[in-house]
């Protein structure tokens, strides 16, 4: 027997179009009907949630995240990436890759090897899609909270290996392309399916060029951990800037990057080249002083630095903070703001065909928020992981 399900939204946004008043029918998992409910064919006796006074929108999809609420799925461990997931799906991610950072070769390894089990386990949330390799392949200028020692240049024999224990399930690879290699290194990737992104990079604008030739695509959180733009050497921002063929992610919490270099970015780029991400590591967490992969950090008033005090070091960042953020921050209107936490990153890691928006035949990853971007409920492939509604 098929399992259905009918929703009721006061507002659709798919977010191509948006939708007053319409229902989404889910069978199996899947989105089998987006529109008015007169023109929708359903069971009687489907189940039906109720978000008629709610907006309902496609799941935000996180590409860069790496721990929340003490948990650090960068380690592989199944309770750590599970309890990520958790958290992500009470903020409205359906999705997301897990990033893993700069560490010695074996422990990078290990943690790889990790994170593949837990996707082929499975979480009771928020779906793992895979891998963002943001390190060790980096400029140590650019470092940010990355350990120096084991910053190093990239090597095709590594890659090998990397692809192999990760069961191919390496989506997203950061790196410098000024550093000694990565040029044939980035060639390899994208021949082998991997999208490669700069970050981390103290690159010239030429050197930028000559990475986005060999298969860049993408910029990893675009303003932060990258050569700032000079009126006579443009560097990698202004590369990202100007390209069209580079999309940018953006750690939108008003701490990294200033709502008016927000706001820069969007006249660019444009709504449909910006992805949101989160970059966290101590998400749902209250202030204080934290231990994680080995890193000393300080967080107050959800500023996370390293106990130095020298840089930041990733974020407590949520998804639905982030969307919040652009459109109360630096004004973007909901519909696009949404657009990039969903379709843009979906299309991004190449997902879009059954993930990122509300359209027949997709995986019916749903959320149901407010105006404010709460959110009320989430839905992975159909199946309720996460509900406030109806809540006193």
């Amino acid at each position: 027997m098929q399992s259905e399900l009918l929703i009721k939204s006061g507002r659709t946004l798919t977010p191509f179009e948006v939708i007053q008043d319409g229902v989404i029918v889910v069978r199996n998992g899947r989105i089998q009907f987006v529109g008015k409910e007169n023109e929708a064919t359903y069971s009687a006796n489907a189940n039906v949630l109720d978000a008629s006074d709610k907006i309902v929108s496609p799941g935000f999809i996180d590409t860069q995240i790496v721990g929340a609420r003490g948990f650090d799925a960068s380690t592989g461990s199944l309770e750590a990436v599970r309890g990520v997931a958790r958290f992500c799906s009470e903020t409205g991610t359906t999705s997301l890759l897990v990033a893993t950072g700069t560490s010695p070769f074996e422990k990078m390894i290990q943690n790889i090897r990790g994170v593949r089990d837990a996707i082929q386990k499975a979480t009771d949330s928020a779906e793992i899609l895979g891998i963002h390799l943001e390190g060790p392949y980096i400029s140590p200028i650019k470092k940010g909270a990355h350990d120096p020692k084991y910053i190093r240049p990239p090597a095709v024999s590594e890659l090998d290996v990397i692809l192999r224990e990760s069961a191919n399930n390496l989506i997203l690879a950061t790196v410098a392309p000024e550093v000694q290699g990565a040029i044939s290194f980035i060639r390899e990737l994208k021949r082998r399916g991997v999208i490669v992104s700069i970050g981390h990079s103290n690159a010239t604008y030429e050197e930028t060029l000559a990475g986005i030739r060999a298969g860049i695509s993408h910029a990893t959180h675009v303003f932060n951990g990258m050569r700032e733009l000079h009126h006579r050497e443009p560097g990698v921002l202004g590369a990202v800037l100007t390209c069209d063929k580079i999309t940018a992610s953006l750690i939108a919490d008003g701490i990294h990057v200033h709502p008016v270099a927000m706001r820069m970015l969007v006249k660019a780029k444009g709504a449909d080249r910006i992805v949101l991400i989160t970059d966290a590591i101590v998400a749902g967490l209250p202030d204080g002083t934290y231990r994680f992969a080995g890193l000393d950090l300080v967080l107050k008033n959800g500023v996370c630095k390293l106990k130095s005090g020298l840089s930041l070091a990733g974020s407590s960042l949520a998804m639905n903070v982030a969307v919040r953020n652009m459109i109360e921050l630096v004004g973007v209107p909901t519909q696009d703001a949404v657009r990039m936490a969903t379709i843009n990153p979906a299309k991004v890691i190449g997902v879009d065909k059954r993930k990122g928006s509300i359209e027949i035949g997709k995986d019916a990853d749903i959320i149901v928020i407010d105006e404010k971007i709460n959110v009320y409920a989430t839905l992975v492939k159909g199946k309720v992981v996460h509900s406030i509604l109806n809540r006193n």
